[in-house]
C-alpha cells in the first residue's frame, strides 16, 4: 500500500460513514481519471531533406532521417538498469507513399512497398533509448528538379498520446557550393589578408537569398563593419574555444547555375600571436523571414556600415563548372600551405571538422568548389528487447 493510500484510509476512518462514502467515491473517481490520462510522446527526426541532383547525397549507407521517440522525464545517466517510464507495446507506422516518383526510400522494420510498421515495448525518458530506426533517401529513376513529397510517421499504443512527424522531401532545390579558399603566400602573423570568397548555385531552383558565415579562431578577427552583418565574440573560457563568428544576409535571389562573388573585400586580420589558427566560411540558403531575425540573437552585435553585397561572377552549367576562369572545377586534390610566424611557443593545433569529408585546405593560386553548408577551413602553420535492459537492444542510440 502506498503512503498516499494509507493517508486516505486514516481520514476515512476518522470522518465516519457518510463522509467516508463521499471521500471514497471521489478517490476512486480521481484514481480512474489519473489512470486514463495518456502519456504524451513525440516522434522526432529530421523534418526536411533536400536531395541533390549532382551528388550521392552523403554516405549511401547512412540514413538522412533518424527516427526516435521523445518521452517526458529526465534522461537516465549512469550505470545499471534503465528505468522505464512506460511499459506496454506500441506501434509506429511510416507512410512514404507521398514519395512515389519523387525519391526512393529505404525504410526500417517490416516494410511493404512504401509503408513500414515498427513495434516496440517499453519507453524511457528522453530520446537516447527510444530509437525507431533510420530512413535512407536516394533519387528515383524519374526524379526531377522541383519534385516534392513527404513521409508521415504516426504512432499508437495503449496509454500513449503520440505527436506525429512529417518529413518534407525536395529534389533539386537550391544547392550552394563555396569557392575554395586561397591565401597569399608568405602571410605573416600580424598582417591582414583578403580571401576571395564566392558561391555557386548548382541546384535546380533559385535560392531566395543566402547567409554567409565567417569563422575565425582566437588569433583572427574581422575589422570590417557591414550593415547586413552581425558578429559575436567568445573571448572567455578555454583558449581553443575562443573565436569570432560573423553572419551576413543577402536577400536577393541566387539563380540556378550562377556563380557569385562578393562585390567588396572582406578582411581577415591576424593577431601578432596567431599560429595554428583557423579561418572558414560557408554560404547556405536564406530561410523565409530569417533576414530580420538572424541578427537579433543573444550576444550578437549588428553592423552599422554599408551593406556587403554579392555580384554575379559568370554563368555556370548545371554540373557546377563555371565559365569564369577564376573557378576551378572539378576539384583538384587539396594541399596544405604554410606561412611563416614569429618565433614563439605554439598553442596546441586545432582542427575544423566538416559535416562530411575531410577539412578543405587552401592552395595558393587556385580555387576549388566545396559544398556550402560545410566549412571551408584554411589552416596555416610552420612546416610540421523485452525485459528492462541496461541499454535496450531495440533502441540503441
Amino acid at each position: 500500500m502506498t503512503q498516499q493510500a494509507r493517508r486516505l484510509r486514516a481520514r476515512l476512518a476518522a470522518l465516519g460513514a457518510v463522509g467516508a462514502t463521499a471521500l471514497a467515491a471521489a478517490g476512486v473517481q480521481g484514481a480512474a481519471h489519473a489512470a486514463e490520462a495518456p502519456l504524451p510522446v513525440v516522434i522526432t527526426g529530421e523534418d526536411r531533406v533536400d536531395l541533390s541532383l549532382h551528388s550521392d547525397n552523403g554516405d549511401p549507407t547512412e540514413p538522412q532521417v533518424d527516427l526516435r521517440i521523445d518521452v517526458p522525464g529526465e534522461e537516465f545517466e549512469g550505470d545499471g538498469e534503465v528505468p522505464a517510464v512506460h511499459r506496454g507495446e506500441y506501434t509506429i507506422r511510416i507512410d512514404a507513399r507521398g514519395l512515389k516518383g519523387v525519391a526512393r526510400p529505404d525504410l526500417p522494420c517490416d516494410a511493404e512497398g512504401l509503408v513500414a510498421v515498427c513495434t516496440g515495448y517499453d519507453l524511457y525518458a528522453g530520446t537516447t533509448y527510444n530509437r525507431i530506426g533510420g530512413i535512407r533517401l536516394d533519387l528515383a529513376d524519374d526524379s526531377e528538379a522541383g519534385d516534392t513529397g513527404k513521409i508521415v510517421v504516426t504512432g499508437e499504443g495503449e496509454g500513449l498520446d503520440f505527436t506525429p512527424l512529417t518529413v518534407d522531401v525536395r529534389v533539386g532545390g537550391p544547392e550552394l557550393l563555396n569557392r575554395e579558399l586561397s591565401l597569399p603566400e608568405n602571410l605573416k602573423a600580424g598582417e591582414t589578408f583578403e580571401p576571395p570568397l564566392g558561391v555557386m548555385n548548382v541546384g535546380g531552383l533559385p535560392s531566395e537569398g543566402a547567409v554567409l558565415r565567417l569563422y575565425g579562431s582566437r588569433g583572427l578577427s574581422f575589422p570590417d563593419d557591414f550593415g547586413n552583418c552581425s558578429s559575436t565574440v567568445v573571448d572567455t573560457g578555454p583558449l581553443l574555444r575562443q573565436h569570432t563568428e560573423v553572419l551576413c544576409t543577402f536577400p536577393d535571389a541566387l539563380e540556378a547555375g550562377a556563380a557569385y562573388s562578393l562585390a567588396g573585400p572582406v578582411r581577415v586580420k591576424t593577431a601578432d600571436f596567431a599560429l595554428h589558427d583557423i579561418f572558414s566560411y560557408s554560404f547556405r540558403p536564406l530561410e523565409p523571414g530569417e533576414a530580420t531575425t538572424l541578427h537579433r540573437g543573444e550576444g550578437r552585435r549588428q553592423g552599422s556600415g554599408p551593406d556587403l553585397t554579392l555580384q554575379r561572377a559568370g554563368d555556370a552549367d548545371r554540373r557546377g563548372t563555371p565559365s569564369t576562369p577564376s573557378w576551378t572545377c572539378p576539384r583538384p586534390t587539396p594541399t596544405t600551405w604554410s606561412s611563416p610566424a614569429p618565433p614563439r611557443p605554439a598553442r596546441p593545433g586545432t582542427r575544423s571538422r566538416r559535416r562530411s569529408g575531410s577539412p578543405t585546405t587552401g592552395r595558393p593560386g587556385s580555387a576549388r568548389c566545396a559544398p556550402a553548408g560545410n566549412r571551408s577551413p584554411s589552416r596555416w602553420s610552420r612546416p610540421r528487447g523485452r525485459p528492462s535492459p541496461r541499454r535496450p537492444r531495440s533502441a540503441a542510440p
